[in-house]
């Protein structure tokens, strides 16, 4: 609990202003060996989900997902946005060929169990 209400808004004004202080290059390394980590886990998710572990590929979803956020959460330097944006192409890049080596793993499970409901079928219509 706040010993004075009426000094939290000015507190908040003065956490506001440090938070807009402009990026170091200290945390422009910082954010884009951050965004580094997340594109080495797109990677990893590429990967597992050619092996078709989605369970592991949902638990890294979630921390690319927190990393992630984090990273862009940085205020980002003028002298950082073309490192950072270089990441970010990658990480898209990396995204779109993971979306279509789940959609096509989610194309094949629907053809799979479309084949498997037409051999009960015509199993089942073979025993009546």
């Amino acid at each position: 609990m706040v010993g004075n209400p009426q000094r939290v808004p000015q507190l908040v004004r003065e956490i506001s202003s440090i938070t807009c202080l402009p990026t170091t290059e200290w945390q422009a390394r910082q954010q884009s060996s951050a965004l580094r980590e997340v594109v080495r886990i797109t990677e990893e998710m590429v990967d597992i989900a050619g092996e078709g572990e989605w369970e592991r590929l949902f638990l890294l979803q979630k921390e690319r997902d927190e990393k992630l956020r984090l990273s862009l959460l940085e205020n980002t330097s003028d002298s950082s946005v073309h490192r950072i944006s270089v990441e970010i192409r990658k990480l898209l890049d990396l995204n779109e060929g993971l979306i279509a080596q789940v959609e096509g793993a989610r194309e094949e499970l629907v053809n799979e169990r479309h084949r498997s409901r037409a051999h009960y079928r015509a199993a089942t219509s073979y025993l009546t």
